[in-house]
């Protein structure tokens, strides 16, 4: 199950790394500082929301296992 962490976490960073670097192009052709922050607060956010929800869908679906594998009555 592990291997899915690792999988999010590539594309999660084939997302944010390239956002980044436009953001940070951005403040080298603006200087405009409250955007630069704004932008990678927002790429942080989108970060852990993908990753909150990956683990959150991998407990789901360790529970569902666990209980179909549980015996029956």
């Amino acid at each position: 199950m592990l291997w899915v962490y690792g999988i999010v976490f590539i594309l999660v960073l084939a997302l944010v790394i390239p956002n980044g670097l436009y953001a940070f192009r951005q403040y080298l052709t603006n200087r405009n500082l409250m955007l630069l922050f704004t932008y990678f607060g927002f790429l942080v956010l989108l970060a852990f929301l993908l990753l909150h929800v990956t683990t959150r869908t991998a407990e789901l679906v360790q529970t569902a296992k666990e209980v179909y594998e549980e015996p029956g009555p």
